[in-house]
């Protein structure tokens, strides 16, 4: 019988699918186990610790653990050392309780049963605050200081009213530009738009940094809608301004100049001179496309060098290129400097001072003396600036004109010492020889002629007159 009760145990482990445990082979291993877990849960944290963390320690470190050592130990043994094992184990339950004695000690035993206990009724007690805790929002400082420093923040706690106002003022006294920005995207999304609107009203800089936040991302519909519900008219007004000039078609830029014009932006009466601005603006660019596309045909067929677009020039530009271009043509020309003056309103100061600068640079003179030289009643030449004498010299010697034609203007001064200075300082020495001879200075003439080249008309035209006993010298 004992025989086939052997054979009977030998084929029940070698053919059951159970494999055998036995807690005697490892008892060091499982209270290692145990101790390490018992040490990590005393440095926990109760005010710190989150679901997640929790979760992954006590839902799987501390049951794996001991499944891990139980399946690496059963996976270890081979069909051999099963069969030991359950010998071993039969022998055991024959064995007196006086031999079972001199097994490991059951204090050891106890203690670890003591930890394990310790062990969960401290999962327990995390559990069940953080279960009482997760329901409640943390401080609004917190969150603020939390979302400024790029750590998890969750915004959802915060349902009423009163709390995300509170959060919104938290953030603006944190002085966290990102901060603010969040929460007012959160705002608007869990507000209808009326309370939102309002709401910002109520935080001025949370206004300044919203718009600023949708200029960076070129959201230019929805800050236009913003802009014009809070009132904000002359923001609205630039916002369109600056959205207009950043296209670069002309033609697509005067149609959204029209639509603007036309639409309810500048309707306000305080935005009207922006209004007459942006029409003026519209006709100059509408007055500028016919005279680009006629200048691009006579530079292809080689009758116009120049390389320059007037297209998006300011009025005053566009004259210059017009006067250097097209100055010849009639008033009724849209080339015509004339036909740019009257459209556009320029005074005659600024008509004539961009037209002696491109006359100049062609080095016109003729046109030049026709614009700025009038005749009196006795017929008498009058000079006629629309700037000073010193400004006008200069462009005309700066841009190569002779001796003669700059004293033209310098001789019909009457004050003689100025003229004398201005004649000097441009080298008119004609001028000058005739002023020292009017002046009776003989001294001051010697002293000129010295500067004078030999063999010149001006040296010569100073020697006669020095030898002539008509003119009674002062010195």
């Amino acid at each position: 019988m004992s025989g086939v009760s052997v054979d009977v145990d030998d084929e029940f482990w070698n053919d059951s699918n159970v494999s055998s445990f036995c807690f005697d082979d490892f008892p060091s291993d499982t209270a290692k186990i145990i101790e390490e877990i018992g040490a990590e849960l005393n440095k926990l944290d109760l005010n710190s610790i989150d679901d997640e963390e929790l979760c992954l320690f006590c839902g799987d470190h501390l049951t794996s653990s001991f499944n891990d050592e139980a399946s690496s130990v059963s996976n270890s043994q081979t069909p051999s050392d099963l069969r030991s094992i359950s010998s071993e184990t039969t022998e055991q339950r024959t064995t007196p309780l006086s031999v079972q004695a001199t097994q490991p000690d059951s204090d050891d035993y106890k203690r670890l049963q003591a930890e394990c206990s310790r062990l969960r009724s401290k999962w327990t007690e995390l559990q069940c605050r953080l279960k009482q805790e997760k329901y409640y929002a943390p401080d609004f400082e917190e969150t603020i200081g939390r979302l400024a420093t790029g750590e998890i923040y969750i915004f959802q706690y915060y349902r009423r009213l009163s709390d995300k106002k509170k959060l919104l003022k938290t953030a603006i006294d944190f002085g966290d530009g990102d901060a603010i920005c969040c929460v007012v995207l959160f705002l608007e999304r869990t507000l209808s738009p009326v309370v939102f609107r309002q709401l910002l009203l109520e935080f001025p800089p949370a206004v300044s940094h919203y718009i600023f936040y949708l200029k960076q991302l070129s959201m230019h519909d929805k800050l236009s809608e913003l802009l014009l519900s809070l009132g904000l008219v002359e923001q609205l007004a630039a916002v369109e301004v600056s959205r207009i000039c950043s296209e670069k078609n002309a033609e697509s830029k005067i149609a959204l100049l029209r639509k603007a014009l036309a639409g309810g932006v500048f309707s306000d009466q305080s935005l009207n001179e922006e209004r007459i601005f942006l029409n003026s603006y519209a006709d100059l660019l509408e007055h500028q496309l016919p005279i680009d596309a006629a200048d691009n045909n006579a530079r292809v067929e080689g009758n116009l060098k120049n390389e320059v677009s007037v297209v998006d020039s300011s009025v005053l530009e566009t004259l210059m290129y017009c006067c250097r271009l097209h100055y010849e043509l009639p008033s009724n020309s849209l080339a015509s400097p004339l036909s740019i003056r009257n459209k556009f309103g320029l005074t005659e100061q600024q008509f004539d001072w961009i037209a002696i600068r491109a006359l100049a640079e062609r080095q016109q003179w003729s046109e030049i003396q026709k614009l700025l030289l009038r005749k009196g009643l006795f017929g008498k030449q009058k000079l006629k600036l629309p700037i000073s004498c010193e400004q006008l010299l200069n462009v005309l010697y700066s841009n190569g004109a002779t001796a003669s034609d700059i004293t033209i203007y310098i001789d019909l001064f009457s004050d003689n010492q100025r003229k004398l200075m201005l004649a000097k300082k441009y080298k008119c020495h004609a001028l000058v020889i005739k002023i020292l001879i009017g002046l009776k200075d003989r001294l001051e003439l010697l002293k000129y002629m010295a500067t004078l080249s030999p063999s010149s008309v001006e040296l010569s035209t100073a020697e006669t007159a020095l030898t002539n006993s008509n003119i009674r010298w002062k010195n």
